[in-house]
């Protein structure tokens, strides 16, 4: 079964914890607009364009949270 976008959010979110919250605040993800609720995919580009603008832990904060993610995406497709 392949797995939807919420649930790929929310497996990020386990994994992640407190981490995922400050991700989102870090990328300015609109997280309170319904259009992107639960879409890990839009997450992920804020991500990618966000890390840019940020430096030190911030910025090492976002890209650990873009490999972990990506990982989860890969071997939910996996199996």
């Amino acid at each position: 079964m392949v797995p939807t976008m919420s649930d790929l959010w929310r497996k990020a979110k386990a994994k992640n914890g407190v981490k995922f919250d400050h991700v989102v605040k870090l990328t300015k993800f609109p997280k309170d607009d319904s259009n992107f609720q639960g879409n890990i995919e839009t997450l992920l580009s804020h991500c990618k364009i966000r890390v840019e603008f940020n430096e030190g832990v911030n910025r090492t904060l976002i890209l650990d949270f873009i490999d972990d993610t990506e990982e989860i995406i890969r071997n939910k497709l996996i199996s």
